[in-house]
């Protein structure tokens, strides 16, 4: 729809930092619809719980990245002010805003929305920006645009620098060549907020055309919620965890609830375990190093978004009860006395993993309906004394690919 400068009364709304019930952060929602084509249309998907009186607001005019104080450019084009519904929002609810052909009247499926101006989105492309705050001091959530951001220059009405602070295709998305229409077009969606924003930032996994989309899909977001661990403290205890990114916050109540996510951060360098460690999802942050030492560590799944990784030696003990991400273990070749998949888990070795030989040797033991992919990187080793023990349980597990054996 072409640009219009609207005259006439308008709704007053205030757009300064009200007190807000979800004070959000970059990456909290993404924005996975926008249409420029009549009637206008944007949607939304949030990743974390928004709660009742949420307010979001979606400017379409451009960031003046070119300032010596950024800001916002001046322009006629219009802001639109979301409030969540008298209810909380779970993780994975998107929202869909719909204009009139003039691009007024908006409404939302969930929730309610008021605008200053109406809706313009431009057909030679445009940009959407979610913030929260004011227009003049904004915390900025998302940003889409149709046309590449700017890097020098001023911004037009079609075109804009990237808000500071966002990181495009995590947290925004541009796209090389401008179209009219757009949506994310993965229908089921599951992991991390960070992964699924990872997702949803890939413009190979978007429909792009310069023709209105009809149906839109009805989007299935399941999305793992964490926990982080704090500075410093024992990771198997539970006060060593909040809810925040920092750490702090509510501590969980149990390793093992389903849905979350532990996530081993804020620190660097080597860390070990102190104690037998069993929980659902385990994601190792960059730079960081998971040493069992000489402990249990049982988990269902092993995060792929995680870029550390587990150190593991010949003392050391490793249950995967899940159908869980690739084993990245620490080093060249990396020991470990036992592997235990349990009944119906999963998991491939990235590394090398080399079983010990010896009076008491190691083994590797697949339950019944468990998958072991090796991709030819697993190792059992053989001396006078013994030699590595492959124990499957029924014939229904599965081992897929080449094992090497190595006499000592």
């Amino acid at each position: 729809m072409k640009k219009y400068l609207v005259f006439g009364v308008l709704m007053a709304i205030s757009f300064k930092n009200a007190a807000q019930d979800s004070l959000l952060h970059a990456g909290d929602i993404a924005i996975i619809t926008y249409q420029a084509d009549n009637n206008d249309q944007f949607v939304f998907v949030n990743l974390v719980t928004v709660y009742s009186g949420t307010k979001i607001q979606f400017s379409e005019k451009g960031w003046n990245g070119s300032l010596a104080v950024p800001s916002f450019a001046s322009s006629s084009e219009a802001i639109h002010a979301w409030t969540s519904p008298n209810y909380t929002l779970l993780p994975g609810t998107f929202v869909r805003v719909d204009f009139n052909g003039s691009g007024g009247s908006p409404v939302a499926n969930l929730g309610t929305v008021q605008s200053i101006g109406n809706a313009g989105f431009a057909a030679s492309g445009d940009q959407l920006i979610a913030f929260q705050g004011s227009p003049s001091n904004p915390r900025f959530l998302y940003a889409l645009s149709s046309n590449p951001w700017l890097s020098t220059g001023s911004p037009s009405s079609n075109q804009s620098w990237l808000p500071a602070g966002l990181s495009n295709g995590l947290t925004a998305r541009d796209f090389s060549k401008e179209m009219d229409d757009q949506y994310y077009a993965i229908p089921i969606s599951t992991g991390t907020r960070d992964s699924i924003l990872t997702m949803i930032g890939r413009p190979e996994n978007w429909v792009r055309t310069n023709t209105r989309v009809g149906i839109i899909p009805e989007w299935h977001f399941y999305i793992y919620r964490g926990y982080y661990s704090k500075p410093n403290g024992n990771l198997t205890l539970l006060s060593s965890w909040g809810m925040e990114l920092n750490g702090t916050g509510p501590s969980p109540s149990s390793f093992t609830d389903s849905g979350y996510t532990f996530y081993v951060t804020n620190r660097t360098g080597l860390q070990k375990l102190e104690n037998n460690w069993t929980l659902k999802r385990l994601c190792i942050g960059n730079g960081i190093r998971l040493a069992l030492n000489g402990f249990i560590l049982s988990i269902q799944d092993l995060a792929q978004e995680g870029m550390g990784k587990l150190m593991v030696d010949a003392n050391d003990q490793l249950i995967i009860t899940g159908q869980s991400g690739p084993l990245v273990l620490e080093g060249d070749t990396a020991s470990l006395k036992k592997l235990v998949l349990t009944n119906g888990a999963m998991i491939g070795l990235n590394t090398p993993l080399q079983i010990p030989a010896g009076p008491n040797p190691g083994i590797v033991t697949l339950d019944p309906f468990a998958v072991l992919t090796t991709n030819g990187k697993l190792i059992l080793c053989s001396n006078a004394q013994g030699a590595a023990i492959l124990q499957q349980r029924g014939k229904s597990s599965q081992l897929i690919g080449a094992i090497l054996t190595k006499h000592l």
